[in-house]
């Protein structure tokens, strides 16, 4: 359930466009761990990381980087 809603929330912002084509691409990659064939735990990890990565990136607008935290709060629910 948790992943699926993670998908849709990382699908939403990749869609949105107006980002930097690095962010993006990590957020691409965030939405393709989530597919793999591994533990919850380590989907998370993978995907926090990746995310909090992404967010610190200085050429992406504050309302991209605000959905970003808001899929990291959905990560450490």
């Amino acid at each position: 359930m948790m992943e699926d809603t993670l998908k849709v929330l990382l699908e939403d912002l990749i869609k949105r466009g107006g980002l930097p084509r690095n962010v993006r691409t990590k957020l691409e990659e965030a939405f393709e761990t989530l597919s793999q064939k591994s533990s919850t735990e380590e989907k998370i990890s993978a995907v926090s990381s990746v995310l909090d990565e992404a967010s610190s990136d200085p050429n992406l607008s504050i309302s991209a980087r605000t959905n970003i935290w808001n899929a990291i709060s959905a990560l450490e629910q």
